[in-house]
């Protein structure tokens, strides 16, 4: 390998005005401005903490007059970085993004790399890294509220070899890895589509099959009214709360239980951690807690409080925290699953009501909750069917944590010359 060059990220940025630049004052940019379409924000939503480059969605939009206004464009090939709020989340607009130029909102940066000296794809991946969320984190100047200057983020170091080709070659290499986690991403949420879809059928349009194998209610199938749900369902169907099909255990203020010297330990798992997995920022708990408040593979879990989502866990070992809920499924699992992850919407339309962005569920919310149970032969047999499609899901998410895994070690070791890409 040639020789490596060590610099600053403003000496790698285009040497014209403006390559570095942060997001407009906060009461410039407010939501009194957002419009139904035009300029596209960039926020914080549009990034994240793993390598997922860019969410091209969730965008709220200003006029084209005030973009201009403001003076904060940003366009294909920029880097995007995270200076309040989530400190270490780094983006980068793709060259198919869905829209030629966005603006960055007020808690973002932007930096526009020089492709002659490093290659764009290098950087990002280098900006991304745990090591240099490990600078961000100690530069936060923020108190309650995490933030970095501007001045901080122009004096990230970056390491790069002299030669583009081989920035290129580490780049590609680890391109390969994320590429792959990415097609397991979309199969998994194709999958997850499927599920959606038979769910409905099943318990919405109620044409289950029946005994003679065709779709239940599309064939005559018997119908009578409940007062409960305000609807038509089965005969020797019946109404009842979330309690039927599931038992739930909150999590423990995990603070109270850090490890020490003598014990093992397991990460906290937070709702942090439901979106992003267990990264270098995952905080640990002694493995010695109550065994009700160890989450494994495949347990669902529930936050009750801010996001209102469900989801299979594949991520390994670890501590319930506060504000999650593992459901621990009386009825077959998938069934069981399957009925709280539909019911979510109803939760979110009680959060809306109160007009609040933060939902938050208590436990007469839970009670409230009405839904139709089927006999036990019919959640037996919706059981049936979906299992192949969840152990699709749970393999390749396991292949991803392990792609992962392998990128996690592989970067450092390429960047820092510890390994080599053969031609």
């Amino acid at each position: 390998m040639s020789k490596t060059i060590t610099t600053t990220l403003e000496k790698i940025c285009l040497q014209e005005k403006g390559a570095i630049i942060s997001g407009p004052f906060g009461s410039n940019i407010s939501s009194r401005f957002f419009v139904t379409e035009g300029i596209p924000v960039i926020r914080g939503n549009n990034l994240s903490l793993s390598y997922d480059k860019f969410y091209d969605s969730g965008f709220v939009f200003v006029t084209k007059e005030k973009a201009d206004e403001l003076k904060c464009y940003a366009y294909r090939d920029d880097l995007i970085f995270t200076a309040a709020g989530t400190i270490g989340q780094v983006g980068i607009i793709p060259r198919n993004s869905l829209y030629e130029e966005y603006v960055i909102s007020n808690k973002q940066i932007r930096a526009r790399i020089d492709t002659r000296k490093v290659d764009l794809l290098y950087a990002y991946y280098w900006f991304s890294s745990p090591w240099i969320r490990e600078i961000l984190l100690r530069s936060n100047k923020g108190s309650t509220v995490p933030l970095l200057t501007l001045n901080e983020v122009k004096e990230l170091p970056i390491v790069y070899p002299e030669s583009l080709s081989e920035q290129r070659k580490i780049a590609n290499c680890i391109e390969l890895i994320s590429s792959k986690i990415e097609v397991n991403r979309k199969i998994n949420d194709n999958l997850q589509q499927q599920l959606k879809l038979m769910y409905d059928y099943w318990f919405t349009q109620f044409d289950f099959p029946d005994e003679n194998g065709k779709p239940y209610r599309s064939s005559g199938g018997a119908m009578v009214w409940n007062e409960q749900l305000k609807r038509n369902i089965p005969v020797n169907w019946k109404a009842d709360n979330l309690y039927a099909v599931a038992d739930y255990v909150n999590g423990l203020a995990c603070q109270n239980y850090r490890p020490d010297d003598d014990n093992q330990k397991l990460p906290v798992i937070k709702i942090t951690e439901m979106h992003n997995g267990i990264t270098d920022s995952t905080e640990f708990v002694r493995d010695d807690i109550p065994e009700k408040y160890i989450i494994e593979n495949g347990d669902i879990l529930f936050s009750w409080s801010a996001t209102l989502e469900t989801m299979l866990w594949y991520g390994g070992r670890g501590g319930l925290n506060q504000h999650i809920f593992k459901v621990v499924p009386k009825a077959p699992k998938y069934f069981a699953y399957s009925q709280l992850s539909s019911y979510i919407i109803n939760f979110k339309a009680i959060a809306e009501a109160r007009k609040t962005t933060m939902g938050h569920i208590t436990t007469d919310h839970m009670e409230q909750s009405r839904i139709a149970i089927p006999p036990t032969i019919v959640q037996d047999a919706f059981n049936r069917q979906v299992t192949p499609l969840y152990e699709q899901i749970a393999n390749n998410c396991k292949e991803s944590l392990r792609l992962q895994a392998l990128r996690d070690w592989l970067l450092p070791m390429l960047m820092n010359g510890q390994a080599t890409i053969a031609d």
